[in-house]
């Protein structure tokens, strides 16, 4: 009689079997399950009892689950692939403590009855039995319906004798060699995966099974590189997704603790046959419509050999190697665009999504940390962008919160902020991304004094502070203008200040952004150059060479180059154009063209700073012996204003860089030694550094105009 479902007392009853006695070296026990019932109705004698351990100890010497019209039993030794042989420990308790032993099974566990013969599921030994003859359908059937056991390993060794000989020679094959093979593998691969995590927590089966698995490893790695090669090329569309998705989710095995000491004799092998199936698995060819194409498990183990410190390193050798990098950061955009047009069909839920994105986030945040040149990729390839899209998308998913999105966000924000290299490029993707929707909507519905609140709102002064910069003006207009829809009550007054800070001076920079030009309109770099009240220049000429420095006439550029920029051309283009200067926050920004120049003198003539009495606190009797220093890193039109002498100035000119336009800087702090002319400084935020604009103006009929200027940077304290 095999009964569906235990309850009250169960227990297990191990047998001894006849014929064995305490001196052999296997034993043949039986272990049938009963319900209490069962044992009253039977007459069995009971020994007694002993410690959980030992019995624990004892089952799994049996380790092997046999099928037969009674039920299930537990087969000892003598038909074993994980078992070993029982200990004497074991043998003596059987003789010592008669014929029964009773241990109590917690908690309650329920089984299915065993197939009759008539039942349309085999049973495991039929499984077993099938699959070994190596038919493609009975090797299906043994790894999608097979009832996988912590203690079982023989669906394992039933498909070892088929990866043991590696693939087959390509050109002595035909293509139809080469499918079958290509099936067999996948279907052998998903027997695998699914024997690892059944015996994971074994402690007697895990191992062994590891051992067995380290035994043919080069064959299975040898069979895992020609399922990625030929998956493509030789399987139809429709099926090409259920193979490729076994391949992806064997791969999280290889940080696996059961075969950590297999991977780590040869690491790079294993990243780079990883990245491989990375590759494939966001190749631009596969189908959006699939749920589920394993992109998680292979994004799980990435995103983990980056925090392992033997993958780590490894990692770092391969994307150093080849076309590796393009192609890993390729597929990674691929990956977030394509998780994002499944969550808009609703492909897929709202949970698996959420994992997806976490693992991408990982694996953004561990790359860019730990391989150099990780920026220089993901920029072109539009990773931040595709995320934040993404992210976006999320948000309108039943399950989202806000405090889940603005946490990853603020990690993005946190990668940005920890590089300076590539700094412009970064925010200018997160706005592409439509950050600036998915942070307004956090504010809209948390106007509170809430974590969301202050963590969007931060975020929101940081992008602030760039809106100066031209690159990120524009990107940001374009954003706002794309999605008015959504961002209808932008300019509400009901906002939190950070957001109505922040579309005041977008506003702000978008006027003065749209007349910049004409700021310059009587400019010229030339140090020989005499300024006065005659009439707008029509255009001027750029120096070839650096770009840096502009003038009106032919001229006025060559007697500069006589007196000045002969010394510092050369410097310039190097410090502007290494990427090793931009990595430490060095940047230069053009003194007399650009939005930074502009935003300095509108906000300069607006405030009439040239006034002594508009500046509280400071009584001048000589402005122009002074340097009027305004702030903007706060991200505001209102900025903070102090003034010093130029003698008390002069010494920090040692700080800014680039060196070689430190005598240029010099000469315009001289030169303006007139009453009608002022000296600004506009410090704006750039990464952890800051980038000063230095400008002399000149007295005009209403307010003051820009004559010449020089752009400079300087590193954190």
């Amino acid at each position: 009689m095999m009964l569906a479902t235990l309850t009250l007392f169960q227990c297990i009853v191990l047998e001894r079997a006849p014929g064995h006695h305490g001196d052999s070296s296997y034993v043949k026990a039986i272990g049938r399950i009963y319900s209490r019932e069962h044992l009253f109705n039977h007459s069995l004698p009971l020994a007694g009892a002993f410690t959980a351990t030992c019995m624990t100890s004892w089952l799994y010497e049996l380790p092997l689950i046999h099928e037969d019209s009674q039920g299930p039993l537990l087969l000892g030794a003598c038909e074993p692939l994980c078992a070993k042989p029982a200990q004497n420990t074991s043998l003596r308790l059987l003789s010592e403590w008669g014929e029964a032993i009773i241990y109590p099974i917690a908690p309650p566990i329920a089984l299915t009855p065993s197939p009759s013969p008539y039942s349309t599921t085999p049973s495991r030994i039929v499984l077993l039995r099938q699959a070994s003859t190596g038919s493609l359908h009975d090797l299906q059937r043994l790894a999608f319906t097979y009832p996988y056991s912590s203690f079982d390993l023989r669906p394992f060794h039933a498909i070892l004798p088929f990866l043991r000989d590696g693939p087959p020679n390509e050109p002595e094959a035909d293509d139809t060699t080469v499918l079958q093979a290509l099936v067999r593998v996948t279907t052998c691969l998903a027997v695998v995966h699914s024997t690892a995590d059944a015996v994971e927590d074994n402690p007697y089966a895990g191992p062994r099974f590891s051992l067995t698995l380290g035994g043919h490893w080069t064959a299975i790695v040898s069979w895992i590189r020609f399922a990625i090669e030929k998956v493509d090329q030789r399987l139809p569309s429709d099926t090409m997704d259920e193979h490729i998705t076994t391949v992806a989710r064997f791969m999280p095995l290889f940080t696996h603790p059961l075969l950590a000491d297999i991977v780590s004799l040869d690491p790079r092998s294993t990243i780079e046959l990883s990245f491989s199936v990375w590759t494939v698995v966001f190749s631009r060819r596969r189908s959006i419509n699939v749920p589920d194409d394993g992109a998680c498990e292979i994004a799980r183990f990435i995103s983990e050999a980056l925090e392992d410190d033997a993958l780590s390193p490894a990692i770092v050798d391969v994307l150093n190697y080849g076309s590796y990098a393009p192609a890993f950061f390729s597929a990674l955009a691929s990956g977030c665009r394509t998780l994002r047009k499944r969550l808009s069909r609703g492909i897929v839920p709202f949970s698996f999504a959420h994992q997806l994105a976490s693992f991408y986030l990982s694996i953004i945040g561990g790359v860019s940390k730990t391989y150099d040149q990780a920026w220089t990729y993901m920029l072109p390839k539009g990773c931040l962008k595709a995320y934040s899209q993404c992210l976006l998308q999320m948000s309108h998913c039943e399950g989202a919160t806000t405090i889940w999105l603005v946490a990853h966000v603020g990690f993005l924000f946190s990668l940005i902020k920890h590089e300076p290299a590539h700094l412009m490029a970064k925010v200018k993707q997160l706005v592409k991304g439509d950050v600036f929707i998915l942070l307004y909507r956090c504010l809209s519905e948390h106007k509170s004094d809430t974590y969301q609140a202050d963590a969007a709102g931060s975020m929101v002064a940081y992008l602030a502070c760039y809106l100066p910069f031209t690159p990120f003006h524009q990107a940001t207009s374009r954003s706002i203008r794309s999605a008015s829809d959504q961002l209808c009550g932008a300019r509400h007054t009901d906002l939190v200040p950070q957001w109505q800070s922040f579309m005041s001076f977008f506003d702000f920079v978008d006027s003065t952004l749209s007349t910049s030009d004409d700021c310059f309109a009587y400019a010229c770099d030339s140090t020989k150059h005499v300024h006065g009240t005659g009439e707008a220049l029509k255009h001027r000429r750029a120096c070839s060479g650096c770009e840096n420095v502009f003038y009106c006439s032919e001229a006025c550029q060559r007697e500069d180059w006589e007196v000045l920029h002969r010394m510092e051309c050369v410097g310039t283009q190097i410090a502007s154009r290494a990427l090793e200067s931009r990595s430490r926050g060095e940047w230069i920004p053009r003194g007399s063209r650009g939005n930074l120049s502009a935003i300095l003198l509108r906000i300069y003539n607006e405030l009439k700073l040239y006034d002594a009495k508009a500046v509280t606190g400071y009584s001048l009797d000589n402005p122009h012996n002074y340097v009027t220093t305004l702030d903007l890193r706060a991200g505001s039109a209102t900025p903070a204003i102090t003034l010093m002498k130029k003698e008390t100035f002069t010494p920090k000119i040692s700080s800014f860089h680039p060196h070689n336009l430190r005598p240029r800087l010099n000469v315009l702090l001289s030169s303006c030694d007139s009453p009608s002319a002022r000296i600004v400084e506009g410090i704006f935020r750039y990464g952890d550094g800051t980038i000063h604009v230095f400008a002399r103006l000149g007295e005009a009929l209403e307010g003051f105009r820009f004559l010449t200027g020089v752009g400079m940077s300087s590193n954190p304290a």
